[in-house]
């Protein structure tokens, strides 16, 4: 199973946050995908630069890698990507102990029994003394977690599980047009595998 893709299925399932973008129409949908990348550069690789020359950075990126974009949609970009790093209650998913875009290949165990193989790309992983953060990006607005993305969470958590048995682990959505974070419960993953049987 590959869960993950770098736009995949459950990133489309909300409105969508980019208000320059059409996804009725083929070219909206490539500017979508198109924002829905950069956007994930940019909370890949930001953490890692100052705080104070992260604008300047991520200017200088969307230049180079979002040129077919206008100025006001890469406008746009930058303010959420800096917003999302700037959040308070997201410090420990960006801090000294966090990775980005980690590969995750395991063999799962399903309640049923069933061993399922699953590779995936974790979006963000981030380890504090008490859990381990585990975060996919979605690149519309909130709304109703849908049953595909507590899956994936569902299968990236039993993938991590076996290398922090001392931590807990929580695993969240994180929605880039707002900020906003929704933590899936251990019960709602554990629900979403009893329904692969």
């Amino acid at each position: 199973m590959r869960p993950s893709n770098p736009l995949g299925a459950a990133d489309q399932a909300g409105s969508t946050g980019w208000p320059y973008v059409d996804r009725t129409r083929s070219a909206g949908r490539k500017q979508a995908a198109a924002s829905g990348r950069l956007m994930h550069r940019l909370l890949q690789y930001l953490p890692d630069v100052p705080p104070e020359r992260r604008a300047a950075a991520a200017e200088r990126f969307l230049a180079a890698q979002g040129a077919a974009l206008d100025a006001d949609h890469r406008a746009a970009l930058l303010a959420q990507a800096l917003a999302v790093l700037g959040d308070p209650a997201l410090l420990p998913l960006f801090g000294p102990q966090s990775r980005a875009e980690v590969a995750v290949t395991a063999a799962v165990r399903l309640p049923s029994g069933r061993v399922v193989d699953v590779t995936g790309q974790i979006d963000r992983i981030g380890v504090t003394d008490e859990a381990v953060h585990v975060v996919d990006y979605k690149t519309g607005l909130p709304g109703d977690v849908t049953p595909k993305q507590v899956l994936q969470l569902a299968l990236y958590r039993a993938a991590v599980e076996p290398l922090y048995p001392d931590h807990r682990i929580r695993t969240h959505l994180v929605w880039t047009a707002s900020g906003e974070v929704v933590e899936v419960s251990a019960g709602e993953c554990a629900n979403a595998l009893e329904t692969m049987g």
